[in-house]
């Protein structure tokens, strides 16, 4: 049973008087803050359908979703506008600022027809949400970890993060290739989805198998060709950017900004424009190895150079003292030979002449006894003559072996035929040694050969007890 106290409208007059609440509430346009959600471009009648929408912040949500429209009319100026001042097309997922008439119709229900849109509120948006992301990693301690690595010195291992199929990849192989320098790298792609929804999970993917087996290469590469600049959203997300703020090798990006650089470029090692521009670098830093390496090289040869100049400079002195010294010491050596050798021949002169003395005086005296004793037993028999005699000759030749003996001795005693045998005579200081004892650690000494002389050094006097 309907109440009769309530007032009763036909659907159309209720209708009615909400339009009429609206337009008075709403009589003239005005500014609504959104993110478009779904966008559709009627090619047949040029009005652009959107849905705009309010998420909620503290859950996975919207919170208000209202229909808008752009008439034909207004669709060209404010697209072309909003892609002169943004770089990207008006498209889902982008928040704007739109001047709107709220419009009630009793067929259509409510609209928003949008009348304008500030490209400004847009870039500031998306500034404001890389700021945000930013110091989320900042706060985290990890924004400057990437930036913090150091290049190494050859980069020539890369992981390449890209669509098999785009042409940027197949630029920057190329430019790789077909360097001047004629420098080798080793590339290894991991294909990736680089545009739509897709994108961050599947990059975060290859990074995670490029991460796996990190020590394999030098450098991670993200590159992309061209397109869009909404479709390098994905590269504004906190979470592709919080794996590349903490990647274990040094990464690079080439993907394709004109514009604004992405929360990935930001915290990435080194943030390039495009794949050709990455290419470019990864040469240029081959080549400044290269470079530098040859001047290692120039500055080694040199150094070598002049080390063995100086060597031989040295060795030629060291060369003259060896043989000044020796020449003194060898005359030295030999000066002490002649007067030793002076000193034995005077000492075996003397000994020959006091034995020749000796002998000729006993054979005068056996010859005078010899006549005495001839003479005093002159009538003695033949007999004992003759054996007198016969003992005078004996005795005699025993003094002749006697004599010979003492000569053999002598020849024996002579330096140079002793030296000829083997033996050595050793001198220091200018005086002949004759014992260890006489020597002392250090002491320079010179031993005669009978062919020539040799000067060493004592270093060690063993304790030989016989």
């Amino acid at each position: 049973m309907v109440n009769s106290s309530i007032k009763t409208y036909s659907l159309s007059e209720l209708a009615r008087a909400v339009r009429q609440g609206i337009t008075r509430a709403f009589p003239s346009p005005v500014v609504v803050c959104a993110e478009i959600s779904q966008l559709n471009l009627n090619a047949k009648s040029g009005h652009c359908y959107l849905d705009l929408v309010e998420k909620d912040p503290s859950r996975d949500g919207f919170i208000a979703k209202l229909p808008a429209v752009i008439w034909r009319s207004r669709y060209t100026e404010i697209a072309r506008e909003f892609m002169l001042q943004t770089g990207m097309p008006l498209a889902a997922g982008i928040s704007v600022m739109a001047t709107v008439t709220v419009e009630f119709n009793e067929l259509y229900g409510l609209k928003l027809f949008i009348e304008s849109i500030d490209p400004t509120y847009t870039v500031g948006d998306m500034a404001l949400r890389r700021r945000e992301i930013i110091e989320t990693l900042r706060r985290e301690g990890v924004s400057g970890m990437n930036r913090a690595l150091p290049l190494p010195r050859l980069m020539r291992r890369i992981a390449v993060i890209s669509s098999e199929t785009a042409a940027g990849y197949e630029d920057f192989i190329h430019q790789l290739k077909s360097n001047s320098g004629g420098y080798i790298f080793y590339t290894r792609l991991f294909p990736a989805v680089m545009q739509g929804e897709q994108t961050e999970e599947s990059v975060t993917a290859a990074l995670s198998l490029i991460a796996a087996d990190a020590e394999l290469y030098d450098c991670a590469v993200i590159i992309r060709g061209g397109g869009a600049s909404a479709d390098l959203q994905a590269f504004d997300s906190l979470g592709l950017a919080r794996i590349c703020a903490q990647f274990p090798i040094p990464v690079l990006t080439g993907i394709g900004h004109t514009r604004d650089e992405s929360v990935v470029d930001m915290v990435a090692a080194l943030p390039l424009k495009t794949p050709t521009a990455v290419a470019s670098f990864l040469i240029e830093h081959m080549a400044a190895a290269d470079s530098e390496l040859s001047r290692l090289s120039a500055r080694i040869k040199d150094s070598t150079l002049r080390a063995l100049a100086d060597e031989r400079e040295w060795l030629t002195r060291c060369s003259y003292d060896i043989q000044r010294l020796t020449s003194r010491r060898t005359s030295r050596a030999e000066a002490a030979v002649h007067r030793l050798a002076y000193t034995l021949r005077s000492a075996v002169a003397g000994r020959l002449s006091s034995s020749r003395y000796t002998l000729m005086e006993r054979e005068n005296r056996m010859k005078h006894t010899a006549q005495a004793r001839l003479s005093a037993d002159s009538g003695m028999l033949d007999t004992r003559r003759r054996a007198a005699i016969a003992a005078a000759r004996r005795a005699l030749a025993r003094e002749r072996d006697t004599l010979d003996s003492l000569s053999q001795k002598t020849s024996l005693l002579n330096p140079e035929n002793l030296l000829r045998r083997g033996y050595t005579l050793t001198e220091c200081g200018g005086r002949i040694v004759t014992s260890t004892s006489q020597l002392n650690v250090g002491d320079t000494i010179m031993t005669h050969f009978f062919d020539g002389n040799v000067t060493s050094t004592v270093d060690e006097i063993p304790d030989i007890r016989i």
